[in-house]
């Protein structure tokens, strides 16, 4: 977002552009329709990022409940607290997780820096559901 204010407000380009990153995948299932897992299932995530600058990218994957706070316009919203454990081996564009135990609505969130100060961020929701 950044970049895209800096490009419209400058007219140019920052030396070292932020990341792009490709939506999240959750196995072989089509998220727009609803991904639901059974507990404590294993499944597999994947995305692609890539960046202008050719900066090494480093990626970070993390799974949080669904937020219960449903605010709008903008309005802050507390954070969930991160599920550890979960994460069972990054990849890096991949990763191997479990679902968690306890039924009800998830998040599963990649973060891909560029070692400048620069992140990109995509998430794929998903339904706990015995």
């Amino acid at each position: 977002m950044i970049d895209v204010l800096n490009k419209l407000w400058l007219g140019k380009d920052r030396e070292n552009q932020a990341p792009s990153v490709l939506p999240v995948g959750i196995d072989d299932l089509p998220t727009h329709k609803g991904v639901y897992l059974k507990p404590s299932s294993q499944h597999m995530a994947y995305t692609d990022a890539s960046d202008v600058n050719k900066d090494n990218l480093y990626y970070q994957w993390e799974i949080y409940p669904e937020s219960k706070e449903k605010k709008e316009g903008g309005d802050k919203e507390a954070k969930p607290q991160v599920l550890t454990n979960l994460v069972m081996k990054n990849n890096g564009k991949s990763v191997s997780f479990k679902a968690p135990e306890e039924p009800g609505p998830y998040r599963l969130f990649v973060m891909v820096y560029d070692g400048k100060n620069h992140v990109a961020n995509a998430n794929a929701p998903f339904y706990v559901k015995k």
